[in-house]
């Protein structure tokens, strides 16, 4: 016995087998809280329960009930606890309401408190809205849909009390409590249409204008403005008499034409608001007068300046103006020509329709009349044409002159004669294309006068053939417009041209020293009495027995103004000669030499010192050689030769070249193994003499050789049935370090352990095996043959250890690891004639091993697969 929150409650077991009764004392009667007896508290209804005992336990601030008590069934015995109170209470909602302004198009949003007694967490509380014709609910109608904590007013709310209702429910325990509900003071507001006012519109009410709506919009509700509509329209009056709509105007702008002119334009507005009541009345403005028609544009003070002689250009001018400030267009022009100045014979001239005019021959002594239609951009586009008439006709245009004409340069061979003249022209026409010519004479007087051959230049360079002659130079101008071409001038000179002297070389002489290897460089001075630049001056070197030039010799090929000494000039003594030439007039001068006062020296050879090598003598090294080079007359190092060379002993006996080792390295070979190495350096300059005395160096030692690679731990892993992959493994070594190659693999089978009947399986040469039919039963190992990427390669080969027999899985040909119906089935279709089944696949699925397959092996399969067989 027990109380639990004031109440009484009570327990006790009694039947056979006995059960456990429980009631609580409420309103002066005893409740049962088990069922009413029937099994009572029991878990298991065929066992005896006794012992029973209550407890409370306080959890989250609530006293529970619990009865324990001992369930048997004579040899096994269970301990039971059972809640027994106090109930579950439902979670409750208050303070529900909304907030929100309850007009149309505004959104009102739910709040509440939600509570539970055992503090159980809210669940999917539940919420609906209602529509009532009062505060007191009314005709309380659910809003559909209106299923969640906010909602959005529309017009259908319009008029109506608001109620939101809330069911709270809990995610455990009692779930769902009592609905409580909210009902607003007042009904709903309806939304008010947007307005417009100040309508009314701007710009000038004549053709070819816009005219720009304006307007002022307003929402009671501050709605958005949306796409608000307008309309132009024309009208008789400012009355709006005969309103009509003008076709396509439907914008805030309204570009005028002539089909309104007359006519009053009326502007309408159609407000219309983004949200809430979306279209408002219409308003309107018409205009306080008619639209005015566009006048044509004008062209005054038509005229045209320039010369009225022919060559000469005459460019027209004029005053555009138009009443409606329209822009100038693509104003027209037009030139005539007339006999007088009243315009008699007015002709127009073809082509002449620029604001500028090329007086022509063909104009010459007539009257020329300048017209000008004015174009207007827009409006009235084109006006009346307006003329002028010049008050004199063009005249002729005169040849030009060449005065002043003469030549300037001195009058000998080789020299330059240059042409000058006066242009003159009573146009002032601009010296087009000039003509000159050059001749020559016998006397001042021009006797026997003889044009020079292509001498059409200002300037005359002045040859042989000149020498002895009078020149000519004569001038006819030429104009670039108008009469073109004027009288032809000349002058002749006053002496004849004189011949030309020859250059000279002086200072002969060469620096340099005189020793094989060097270079010698040739100097001298070079002059001309008329100062003729310096031409391709030639130059020759030769060689001599002595200082006075005995046994004078030309060294073949040397022609420029350097010589490089060779080992054939050793002994001799060198001359140098100049031979000077002119670029112009006499070309050639006479030949000047130098002789050098000793003879050329031999040049040393070059030497290698301190010769050895470096590195390991052993198989598979490589030797790098060593040397000081040196050259007397610090010859720079040319193509030094190297040599290597075995012996039999350090003393060099049996010394004898290694083939194709003529670098500074030497790799060593098993073919140098126990022989001493000589290394051997030829010393070669890059000038002089050239080539010197072999040096050469052997080593103390002979030559090691290297050891052959070796592998170790050589195993088999993975499973040794067919279709399963074997892996080989192994340990390489090698005692100089050299890198593994690539090792050589092979896999054997043998009948037994101890390899009988061994034999290579074809085609396994890689680290992996996969098992095949021609290996079930077999024994299978695996060899390695170890190779080095350098030095003695390869080693011995290593056989692992023997793995066998070779079984197979009987059942699974799928190799799914799983005997399964799907292995029946490949049997099936293979006896059926429907598949074909590898060798490996026969062995696996012949269960009864009698050499076929048939529905027997099918049917042994499925056995295994059910549980019927092994």
């Amino acid at each position: 016995m027990a109380v639990v929150d004031g109440t009484l409650f009570v327990s006790w077991y009694e039947g056979s087998p006995s059960r456990i009764r429980a009631k609580k004392y409420v309103d002066n009667a005893w409740v049962s809280v088990d069922g009413n007896g029937t099994g009572g508290l029991n878990k298991d209804s065929t066992k005896a329960a006794m012992n029973t005992n209550l407890a409370s336990v306080s959890e989250n601030s609530v006293t529970k009930l619990y009865v324990v008590f001992q369930e048997t069934n004579g040899t096994a015995n269970q301990l039971r606890v059972k809640l027994m109170g106090p109930d579950n209470t439902a979670p409750t909602a208050s303070a529900v309401s909304f907030g929100g302004t309850l007009k149309v198009g505004n959104t009102l949003t739910g709040t509440y408190t939600y509570a539970d007694a055992e503090s159980d967490a809210e669940g999917a509380t539940s919420f609906k809205w209602y529509t009532a014709t009062d505060a007191a609910g009314t005709g309380k109608t659910a809003i559909s849909g209106a299923t969640t904590s906010t909602l959005a007013l529309t017009s259908a709310h319009a008029g109506k009390y608001i109620i939101f209702e809330v069911t709270p429910v809990a995610a455990a325990g009692t779930a769902t409590g009592t609905p409580v509900s909210y009902t607003s003071a007042a009904a709903v507001l309806d939304n008010a249409a947007p307005t417009a006012s100040a309508v009314s519109f701007g710009g000038t009410l004549k053709v070819g204008n816009t005219l720009t709506g304006a307007y002022t919009y307003a929402d009671a509700e501050s709605d958005a403005e949306g796409a608000t509509a307008f309309k132009w329209y024309t009208a008789n009056d400012a009355a709006g008499t005969s309103k009509t709509a003008i076709s396509g105007a439907t914008t805030s702008t309204l570009a005028l034409t002539s089909a309104q002119v007359g006519k009053y334009i009326i502007f309408e507005v159609t407000p219309v608001a983004a949200a809430g009541t979306a279209t408002g009345t219409p308003v309107s403005y018409t205009s306080a007068a008619a639209v005015l028609d566009n006048a044509a544009p004008t062209a005054s003070a038509v005229s045209f300046s320039g010369t009225l002689k022919v060559g000469n250009t005459l460019t027209g001018a004029y005053t555009y103006a138009d009443a409606e400030q329209d822009a100038e267009g693509a104003t027209a022009f037009k030139w005539y020509t007339a006999n007088d100045a009243a315009g008699t014979g007015k002709t127009a001239i073809s082509g002449a329709t620029a604001s500028t005019l090329a007086l022509t021959s063909a104009q010459a002594g007539k009257y020329i009349i300048f017209e000008v239609t004015p174009v207007a951009a827009a409006g009235t586009a084109t006006g009346t044409p307006v003329s002028y008439t010049s008050a004199a006709a063009v005249l002729d245009n005169a040849a030009p002159t060449a005065s002043a004409v003469s030549f300037g340069g001195t009058l000998k061979v080789g020299n330059t004669l240059t042409g000058a003249y006066t242009y003159a022209d009573a146009e002032s026409d601009a010296e087009g294309a000039t003509a000159f010519k050059w001749y020559t004479a016998n006397d001042a007087a021009g006797t026997g006068k003889t044009a020079i051959s292509g001498a059409t230049a200002s300037t005359l360079a002045l040859t042989n053939a000149q020498v002895g002659k009078y020149i000519i130079f004569e001038v006819t101008p030429v104009a670039a417009a108008g009469t073109t071409t004027g009288t032809p001038v000349s002058y002749t000179s006053a002496a004849a041209v004189l011949d030309n002297a020859a250059p000279t070389a002086s200072a002969v002489s060469f620096g340099g020293t005189l020793k094989v290897g060097n270079t010698l460089t040739g100097t001298y001075t070079y002059a001309d009495a008329e100062s003729d630049a310096e031409g391709v001056t030639a130059f020759k070197w030769y060689t001599a027995n002595d200082a006075a030039g005995t046994d004078k010799t030309a060294i073949a090929g040397a022609t420029t103004s350097t010589l490089a000494l060779t080992s054939a000039h050793a002994g001799k003594y060198i001359i140098f000669e100049v031979t000077p030439v002119a670029a112009a007039g006499t070309a050639m001068g006479t030949s000047v030499s130098y002789t050098s006062a000793a003879a050329v020296l031999d040049n040393a050879a070059p030497t290698a010192s301190a010769v050895s090598f470096g590195g390991t003598l052993k198989v598979g090294n490589t030797l790098t050689g060593a040397y000081t080079y040196a050259d007397a007359e610090q010859d720079a190092e040319g193509a030094t030769t190297f040599k290597w060379y075995t012996a039999t002993d350090a003393a060099g006996t049996g010394k004898t070249a290694i083939s194709g080792a003529t670098a500074s390295t030497l790799a060593l070979t098993s073919e140098q193994v126990g022989k001493y190495i000589i290394f051997e350096v030829t010393p070669v300059a890059a000038a002089g003499t050239t080539t010197g005395t072999p040096v050469s160096y052997t080593s103390a030692s002979a030559v090691a050789a290297n050891a052959a690679p070796v592998v170790s731990n050589v195993h088999i892993t993975g499973g040794i049935k067919l279709g399963q992959v074997l892996t080989g493994s192994y340990s390489y070594a090698d005692v100089e370090g050299d890198a593994e190659g690539l090792p050589v693999f092979k896999w054997y089978a043998a009948d037994d352990a101890g390899g009988s009947n061994k034999t290579v399986i074809a085609g396994a040469s890689g680290i992996k095996l996969e098992l095949k039919a021609a290996q079930y039963g077999k024994y299978v190992s695996f060899e390695v043959t170890p190779t080095a990427s350098a030095g003695t390669t390869p080693g011995t080969p290593v056989e692992s250890e023997a793995l066998g027999p070779v079984g197979v899985l009987k059942g699974d040909a799928n190799g799914d690891g799983i005997i399964s119906p799907a292995d029946a089935l490949l049997v099936t279709k293979y006896v059926s004639g429907k598949l074909t089944l590898t060798d490996e696949q026969k062995l696996m699925l012949d269960m009864d091993d009698n050499g076929k397959i048939d529905a027997n092996d099918a049917k042994l399969i499925l056995n295994i697969y059910n549980g019927k067989g092994a």
